[in-house]
């Protein structure tokens, strides 16, 4: 595999790690309710990785553009344009679905609605990068390095 190729899938793990710890910082808002010092480390661990994967996907936009004189759809509004995209964006609808049931449905209330909110709000970041014209310009120039 060439450098560039392995690069370019760096680039995506990246910022898949940082949303997914993100998100994950919704699972424990129960353990650190009430503890200062745990609040604030949850909320710094959300607010850093969200920045950081945000950052690594500009950069890699900004990467795209210098290349690419063509703009296409952004993410957050087209949806199901490929394999991935289309199972996060199923996650993301079915989640959405269930936490407004969970307001009403007993059986769905406590951690189980952290769980969801997690679900749905990765699923909403892995919507918006997977559809988008960024993760299409990655995939692309993945294939174009390893033929």
């Amino acid at each position: 595999m060439k450098k560039y190729a392995k690069n370019r899938i760096l680039q995506l793990v990246i910022i898949i790690v940082c949303l997914f710890i993100s998100s994950a910082c919704v699972l424990v808002v129960p353990v650190a309710h009430n503890r200062k010092a745990l609040t604030m480390i949850c909320s710094g661990l959300f607010w850093g990785f969200l920045f950081a994967g945000y950052l690594m996907f500009w950069l890699v936009n900004h990467f795209r553009k210098k290349q690419m004189a063509t703009r296409g759809k952004i993410g957050i509004v087209t949806f199901f344009r490929n394999t991935p995209a289309k199972l996060m964006d199923c996650i993301c609808i079915a989640g959405i679905v269930l936490l407004i049931i969970s307001v009403k449905a007993e059986f769905l209330q406590g951690y189980l609605q952290y769980i969801i909110s997690f679900l749905v709000l990765f699923s909403f970041h892995m919507h918006c990068i997977l559809n988008g014209e960024n993760f299409q310009y990655m995939c692309n120039e993945i294939r174009r390095c390893l033929e």
